[in-house]
């Protein structure tokens, strides 16, 4: 059987629809590995999966944030969480990494080790019908006017991640839709809004 490592978010509409996944890939008989705050343990722990917890305890992103400071947390928060992941998983040895649409920690990670890597879009899968929260936006420009030490941060995670890591396939802009050669929408494709653009990487799961 195989080792399978999730690397996610740790709020609830990015955790809880995947509970059932990690628990039906156990009783299949895979290994699995959660990474997640504490704030999640017990859930995680209750599938049989085995929990690996980010350092710093819980550390939400701002709710509800707004683009752009939803960009700079990101990027932000991956260059924090990669060196403990990259540990994590090195000692794991994973034959798969399932990573959240919105954890480009995950993504490079998974280029990093060299190991296959799967999306989850927990709601809708992005395209210009379902727009990502964090995809070029009018609304993004102007906060960039506004909030510039949200670009400056986001600017410097970027370049830290970028000289550090191999960051090849990761979207310039748009974190919270990193996408891989298998991506699983928790939606059926009647619900997927402009279900027609999405090639067949895209697999419509249904609600967990």
């Amino acid at each position: 059987m195989s080792t399978i490592a999730f690397v996610n978010i740790a709020m609830h509409g990015h955790v809880n629809p995947t509970l059932p996944v990690v628990a039906e890939l156990v009783r299949r008989g895979h290994s699995v590995t959660y990474h997640t705050s504490p704030a999640f343990s017990k859930e995680i722990e209750a599938t049989g999966a085995a929990v690996r917890l980010y350092p710093g305890g819980d550390q939400p992103l701002p709710d509800p944030p707004i683009p752009l400071t939803l960009l700079d947390g990101l990027a932000r928060t991956a260059v924090g969480l990669l060196p403990p992941v990259l540990s994590d998983l090195r000692r794991i040895r994973p034959d798969l990494i399932v990573h959240g649409a919105a954890c480009p920690w995950g993504a490079v990670a998974a280029r990093e080790l060299e190991v296959p890597a799967a999306a989850l879009f927990t709601t809708f899968a992005f395209n210009r019908h379902a727009p990502s929260p964090t995809a070029a936006s009018w609304e993004l420009l102007a906060a960039a006017a506004t909030r510039p030490r949200n670009v400056r941060g986001y600017l410097r995670s970027r370049g830290e991640l970028h000289r550090r890591y191999d960051t090849r396939g990761l979207p310039l802009l748009d974190l919270a839709n990193v996408r891989q050669p298998l991506n699983l929408v928790f939606t059926s494709r009647a619900f997927q809004p402009g279900v027609d653009a999405f090639d067949r990487s895209y697999r419509f799961v249904g609600p967990s």
